[in-house]
């Protein structure tokens, strides 16, 4: 397997993983806990990040096997 693929799986990885940890985390204005509050939080920036790069390389989130990306459910 060259680079490039293992980049591209890596990367698909990383991102199935933190759709599935967004999915399981409590929106931050529901967080019983300030440290839960605060992973709602991170959670938030990571997924915009993501989005903002997507924009800036102009790579669709399909592409990047992402669905149903709702960063602003995590507020």
């Amino acid at each position: 397997m060259d680079a490039s693929s293992k980049k591209e799986l890596f990367l698909g990885h990383l991102i199935q993983l933190i759709q599935e940890n967004m999915r399981a985390t409590t929106s931050a204005s529901k967080a019983k806990t300030d440290f839960d509050a605060g992973k709602s939080l991170a959670y938030y920036e990571v997924a915009d990040l993501i989005i903002e790069c997507s924009n800036v390389f102009n790579v669709p989130l399909s592409d990047l096997g992402i669905t149903n990306f709702e960063a602003d459910r995590l507020l």
